[in-house]
C-alpha cells in the first residue's frame, strides 16, 4: 500500500481541531509546572548574581556618604553614582538571562489558557445556535400538533398526562364516620425543559391540596420582590425557595439552574420580568391550571417556569441546558 503523507496530515489537522480545547488546556498545565520548576532552579545562579552586586552597591553608598573620603579625593559622589547605575544594568541584564526560560515558559502558559478559553466560548456559542435550531423546529413541531389536535390534546400528549387511580381519606357528612374511597384523577408523568414537581419530597408540601396553593403563591411573590430588588433569580434559588430536594430534579436542568434565570428589565419585550410557576397570572390570580388545581384540591402540583434563559452570557434567547 503506497503511503498517502497528505492523508495523515489531514487526519491529524482534524484530531487537532477536534481536541484542541484539551490540547491547549494540557499545554498550559506542563508550560506553567516547567516554569515553576526553572524558576526554582535559576534562583541560586540568581543569588550568585545578586549578592556581590547588592554589597558592591552597599559599599559605594557608604562610601558617597563618607566626608573624610570625598575630601581625600578618594571618592567622587558623581562618579560613584554613575558606577551603582551601571551595576545595576549589569545585574539586570544578567537576571533577564537567567529568567528568560522560565519568562517563556510563563508567556506560553498564558498564549495557551487564552486559546483554551477562546475554543471553549467557541462550542459554548455553536451549542447556543444549534439549540435554537432545534428549538425552533420543536415549537414549529408543538404548534402543528396544537392545530391538528388541539390545544388540551397536545398538553395531554406533552406533559404525559393519564388517569391514575388514588385512595384518600374523606369525612362522611352524614355519620361523621372517616371512609376510604378512590378517585380517578388526571397527572402528568412528564413535562417541558423547565418543569418540576412540587410534591412530598418538598418539606413544605402538604396533604391539603389547597394549602400546596397557597405556600406556592407566597414562594412565587417573594421571589418576584427578590428579582426586583436584586435584578436577577436564577432558577436554582426557586428550587432552593421550594426546598425541592435535588435528588428529585432532573440532572441536566438542575445543573442548568446555576446559569438559567430571571433578569429584572420590564423595558425589554424579550424578558418575563417576573417569575411564573404557570399556576397564576402576573397579578397573582390564578389562571386554568391553578383553578383546576384549587378546586380539584390536587396535591402534587406540577410546575412550570418561564426564565429568559441563560442570564449568565447574557444572550436572552439561549435557553440550552448548560452542564457547568
Amino acid at each position: 500500500m503506497k503511503f498517502d503523507i497528505k492523508r495523515y496530515i489531514k487526519k491529524g489537522q482534524y484530531a487537532f481541531k477536534k481536541n484542541k480545547g484539551l490540547i491547549f488546556t494540557v499545554a498550559a498545565g506542563v508550560c506553567t509546572v516547567a516554569a515553576v520548576v526553572t524558576m526554582a532552579k535559576q534562583a541560586p545562579k540568581a543569588e550568585k548574581v545578586l549578592v556581590p552586586a547588592n554589597k558592591k552597591v552597599k559599599k559605594l553608598k557608604e562610601d558617597m556618604n563618607n566626608v573624610e573620603m570625598i575630601n581625600n579625593k578618594e571618592i567622587v559622589p558623581a562618579e560613584a553614582k554613575k558606577e551603582i547605575r551601571k551595576i545595576q544594568m549589569q545585574t539586570f541584564g544578567k537576571l533577564v538571562k537567567i529568567y528568560a526560560l522560565p519568562v517563556i515558559f510563563t508567556g506560553l502558559s498564558l498564549t495557551f489558557m487564552g486559546g483554551s478559553y477562546k475554543v471553549m466560548r467557541e462550542k459554548e456559542l455553536a451549542l447556543g445556535a444549534a439549540y435554537i435550531t432545534v428549538e425552533n423546529a420543536f415549537k414549529s413541531y408543538r404548534n402543528r400538533v396544537k392545530d391538528k389536535f388541539g390545544e388540551d390534546t397536545e398538553k395531554e400528549i406533552f406533559n404525559d398526562i393519564r388517569e391514575v387511580t388514588r385512595t384518600r381519606s374523606t369525612v362522611n357528612p352524614d355519620t361523621g364516620e372517616v371512609e376510604t374511597v378512590e378517585e380517578t384523577v388526571k397527572k402528568a408523568f412528564a413535562g417541558g425543559g423547565y418543569e418540576v414537581f412540587f410534591d412530598a419530597a418538598s418539606p413544605y408540601w402538604s396533604k391539603n391540596g389547597r394549602t400546596n396553593y397557597e405556600t406556592l403563591m407566597q414562594a412565587q411573590k417573594e421571589l418576584n420582590i427578590k428579582l426586583k430588588a436584586d435584578g436577577y433569580v436564577f432558577l436554582y434559588d426557586v428550587f432552593d425557595r421550594l426546598l425541592i430536594p435535588e435528588g428529585t430534579i432532573n440532572k441536566d436542568l438542575l445543573a442548568a439552574s446555576r446559569v438559567i434565570g430571571w433578569i429584572y428589565d420590564p423595558y425589554d419585550p424579550k424578558r418575563s420580568s417576573w417569575v411564573s410557576f404557570g399556576i397564576s397570572d402576573e397579578l397573582g390570580n390564578y389562571n386554568a391550571i391553578g383553578k383546576e388545581l384549587f378546586d380539584n384540591n390536587e396535591r402534587d402540583v406540577l410546575l412550570t417556569f418561564n426564565p429568559d434563559g441563560n442570564i449568565i452570557s447574557g444572550e436572552n434567547n439561549f435557553s440550552f441546558f448548560t452542564k457547568k
